[in-house]
């Protein structure tokens, strides 16, 4: 969010942020254990009393104890937390055809956009999801997978101070089931080799992280605001 100029807050248990970002982002994380369900909504409730409806708006309820109807939002189905140990057990075999490049410009980072796209088989346009600055980040980490120098896949990492998150894995449809997914999640996951590491799976992939080495520790809710009409 700071690197599209987007500034965000912080109260007991939740973190937002009001700015006019892709739909990729969230704009609130809810916590559990700190304030009650109810303190909860009536603060986003009036943090977002002015978010214009045609905004995307996307929180995630990490107490699952949330109604968000109140502020025009509907529910998905809960998703799982992943975690594993820090530790080299489970690594997948690197196919000798992919090569692991870091994303290290903003020509690389668009070419990082595009088939992540293709990836996630998404309905979003295919650059502008994240500003050049985040690159100023040390802790933000990017990848992309290629084979025969086009790219196949991509992955992202943030190392925190006791976690790495891994997100943003994908690969194209083509190029699925050749271990590209696993080999480029291992690279993110093990980036910091002192930390343990956290991801959010589709249920897709989830077979996958669970070979790698991952278990699940929680669930979470999304809520998100309904396309018009």
């Amino acid at each position: 969010m700071a690197a599209f100029g987007c500034s965000s807050v912080r109260w007991p248990g939740a973190w937002a942020c009001d700015g006019d970002v892709p739909p990729i982002f969230l704009q609130a994380i809810v916590l559990p254990g700190e304030v009650s369900a109810a303190q909860q909504i009536r603060k986003l409730e009036e943090y977002f009393a002015e978010r214009p409806a045609t905004r995307p708006l996307v929180i995630v309820d990490y107490s699952n104890e949330l109604d968000l109807r109140s502020i025009g939002l509907a529910s998905e189905r809960r998703r799982a937390c992943f975690w594993r140990p820090a530790g080299d057990g489970q690594r997948p075999p690197v196919p000798a055809e992919l090569d692991i490049v870091e994303v290290r410009s903003a020509e690389m980072l668009a070419e990082f956009e595009h088939i992540s796209a293709d990836g996630f088989e998404a309905a979003l346009p295919r650059s502008g999801w994240h500003p050049p600055a985040v690159l100023d980040d040390p802790r933000f980490r990017v990848w992309i997978g290629r084979v025969n120098s086009l790219p196949v896949g991509a992955a992202m990492a943030y190392v925190g101070d006791d976690v790495v998150g891994v997100y943003g894995v994908a690969v194209a449809p083509s190029a699925r089931r050749r271990g590209y997914g696993a080999a480029l999640t291992w690279h993110a996951t093990r980036v910091e080799p002192a930390l343990p590491a956290a991801i959010q799976p589709s249920e897709m992939a989830v077979g996958v992280y669970r070979r790698l080495g991952y278990v699940p520790i929680g669930e979470f809710t999304p809520w998100d605001r309904p396309p018009p009409g």
